[in-house]
């Protein structure tokens, strides 16, 4: 199901919480569409992506005998070749995982920091756009220690369908060129992304191919060394160098001081009808903002929360 835009937030809420159709659609103001898709039903595991290549590599995974913590690394490194508007190496990330065997949550935190040679005394604000806005990338990190601690096929076994992906390439979807198309303009301003993200300045054409082989060149290192090499390795050398000649101020101490680090869920829990607690991320992902966003909208328009569901 989805809602117009304007009641995005309260869509999000009935995704993780409850149907939508159980709010009040009078007193919350929501347009309610049913997407007409069928039902997938399955008996060991599930894996949904926004992307095609990414659920195929996720699937394989666990065909392969992994677990999902190991598909949810496969899944994220091929997002990073198949959705480069969204994510890649250069990304942070927060990944939320629960072990029903032991009964317990854990979220794995990829947040990375401001370089400090970006912050200048004279600044009222982070800059939100060119080299000094990019932090240190911190979802590779959090992957690797994720998988150390809870995967169980080898490292390089996970990166090699995001290898695979950015050598051979992707067929260009609807999204993709709309992407492109939008930010065309912005893409030329640099050569290397407009050789290959652009077809002569503009949106390649849907289901030509877009291969990248620097990125599947820089795969291929991760899987030998692994995430640490990210940080103190090969690989950290040459993003360091590829930084300072874009003039992004991430140096190789800044690569090597990153720690990625492991939390447990948030106390704080949404609770639904059937007493399952939908546990939620601790404070700097989404799902915390959302969460305290809900209780001040019931306190401010003192609404109260619907029957079916409470934040507890």
């Amino acid at each position: 199901m989805w809602v117009n835009f304007r009641c995005k937030f309260l869509a999000e809420v009935g995704q993780f919480c409850a149907p939508i159709n159980t709010l009040d659609r009078k007193e919350l103001g929501v347009r309610v569409q049913r997407a007409h898709r069928p039902m997938r039903v399955g008996r060991s595991g599930a894996v949904a992506t926004n992307h095609p290549v990414a659920t195929q590599a996720g699937l394989d995974v666990l065909r392969a005998g992994g677990n999902a913590f190991d598909a949810a690394v496969a899944v994220s490194l091929c997002l990073g070749v198949a959705e480069p508007h969204m994510s890649g190496l250069g990304a942070d990330g927060f990944y939320h995982c629960y072990r029903a065997d032991e009964s317990k949550g854990v979220v794995y935190n990829g947040f990375g920091f401001a370089p400090p040679r970006t912050v200048k005394a004279s600044m009222s604000r982070l800059p939100m756009r060119g080299p000094e806005s990019v932090s240190v990338p911190g979802a590779i990190g959090a992957l690797g220690v994720m998988h150390s601690e809870q995967g169980s096929l080898l490292w390089a076994e996970l990166v090699a369908p995001a290898i695979a992906a950015a050598i051979d390439g992707f067929g260009v979807t609807h999204v993709y060129q709309r992407f492109a198309a939008k930010y065309a303009d912005e893409i030329k301003s640099f050569a290397g992304a407009a050789k290959v993200f652009l077809r002569d300045g503009h949106a390649p054409p849907i289901g030509d191919f877009l291969v990248q082989d620097g990125l599947g060149a820089s795969l291929e290192v991760l899987a030998r060394e692994g995430a640490e090499g990210f940080y103190r390795g090969a690989l950290a050398e040459v993003v360091a160098a590829d930084c300072s000649k874009a003039g992004v101020p991430i140096a190789l101490d800044d690569l090597a001081s990153f720690r990625p680090s492991s939390r447990s869920q948030s106390a704080s829990a949404i609770e639904d009808s059937r007493s399952d607690k939908h546990r939620r991320t601790p404070p700097a992902s989404f799902c915390f903002k959302l969460s305290s966003s809900w209780r001040l909208i019931c306190r401010e328009s003192r609404l109260s929360c619907p029957p079916t569901w409470r934040i507890c």
